[in-house]
């Protein structure tokens, strides 16, 4: 799914904005190169520096929280749900490898729910938080 960035997605901290608008135009990058004539292989060398740079955004969310003195559950919580991405693209890497015909579109439908979903709810707390936490500090 082609994801069009609005300002209802930014959190208010310009640092994690700026890294989100990135990573939406990944996705959208690799919506229009991943397709069911494109291999496993191919695609997941394709993803590669995608996963490079959303493992860079998590530790850059999750410093500017723990900087910014976000309550400890609250930042552990976001860290359990990066990592359960985490654990969701190594399944996918498994089918990738196994070279699964519908992994490359399930792998793009999860992309593009996981970051909206991940932004819309857990990421737009944490931003409020900081700003909550920078504007008392």
């Amino acid at each position: 799914m082609y994801i069009d960035w609005t300002p209802d997605y930014a959190i208010g901290v310009a640092r994690i904005d700026e890294q989100h608008q990135q990573l939406i135009a990944m996705i959208n990058a690799l919506y229009e190169k991943i397709g069911p004539d494109v291999s496993s292989s191919a695609t997941w060398a394709l993803l590669d520096g995608f996963n490079r740079y959303a493992e860079s955004h998590f530790a850059t969310e999750e410093r500017i929280a723990l900087d910014a003195g976000v309550p400890m559950a609250e930042l552990n919580a976001h860290k359990q749900e990066h990592q359960a991405y985490r654990d969701r693209m190594g399944i996918f890497q498994h089918a990738f490898a196994q070279n699964e015909k519908r992994a490359p579109v399930q792998l793009m439908a999860f992309l593009s729910s996981w970051w909206l979903s991940h932004i819309l709810v857990r990421d737009k707390e944490l931003g409020r938080l900081i700003n909550e936490r920078q504007a008392h500090g």
